[in-house]
């Protein structure tokens, strides 16, 4: 029989750790839909689902509803290219934008848009609007920031569909007594669907200004603005 060379020496491998402890996915631990003011949501007595910008951007959703049908469960959408929604089995008509309640028969934009929340139950009805018996949909747009960054978005598709959009923020003045934050976003989509007789065309323009007021910065003033042209 044959000798089995047993005198060679065990090769050791160095140690390796796997480990997801700072990946966070899509989780974001804070809203402002449920009180008005920015609370945990372990802390908020309501069932609040957030869509956040990263799952927005992995799902290049360009409609709310792309978004709803994967992380709010018991939302169902009326229509595809609305707001109007049912939310456990009540009709919400519509949604809000930065805590507003905004009516239309067209989606709200989502070229500026940092995360879809979703509040569920009557407690919706503190929003003051008693349309949001069963919960509301609640659109927040992106804040101004305290440093300079920027972002360019470009999609591609089929029958010649582009989409993009661009977005800068930063300080505009700052002293001791007084802070002035800005954020401007512009964006537009072109090109044709699946049907020969639909076809895509918006113009979006938004800004937002965050002022802060004192050295401890305890009051502050926020405004947005934008305008959506859509010829779809």
């Amino acid at each position: 029989p044959e000798k089995t060379d047993t005198s060679s020496e065990a090769i050791s491998l160095s140690a390796f750790t796997v480990s997801a402890e700072n990946d966070k996915g899509w989780m974001t631990t804070q809203s402002a839909v449920g009180t008005r003011t920015a609370k945990n949501v372990m802390e908020i007595p309501a069932a609040v689902n957030i869509m956040n910008r990263e799952m927005i951007m992995d799902l290049n959703a360009t409609e709310a509803s792309q978004v709803l049908k994967y992380a709010a469960p018991g939302v169902a959408s009326n229509a595809t290219y609305t707001d109007d929604v049912n939310i456990r089995g009540f009709r919400s008509g519509g949604a809000m934008r930065d805590g507003a309640n905004r009516r239309s028969f067209k989606t709200n934009p989502m070229y500026d848009v940092e995360r879809i929340e979703v509040l569920k139950g009557p407690s919706a009805m503190l929003l003051g609007s008693n349309d949001f018996l069963g919960g509301a949909v609640n659109f927040i747009t992106r804040k101004p920031t305290e440093k300079l960054t920027g972002s360019v978005e470009v999609t591609l598709g089929q029958e010649g569909f582009v989409r993009g959009n661009a977005n800068v923020a930063g300080p505009a003045y700052r002293d001791d007594e007084f802070t002035l934050l800005y954020r401007v976003t512009v964006g537009g989509a072109q090109g044709g669907t699946e049907k020969e007789i639909e076809t895509i065309d918006q113009k979006f323009i938004g800004a937002g200004l965050l002022m802060y007021f004192g050295q401890d910065k305890r009051m502050s003033l926020r405004y947005n603005f934008y305008r959506f042209v859509d010829n779809d």
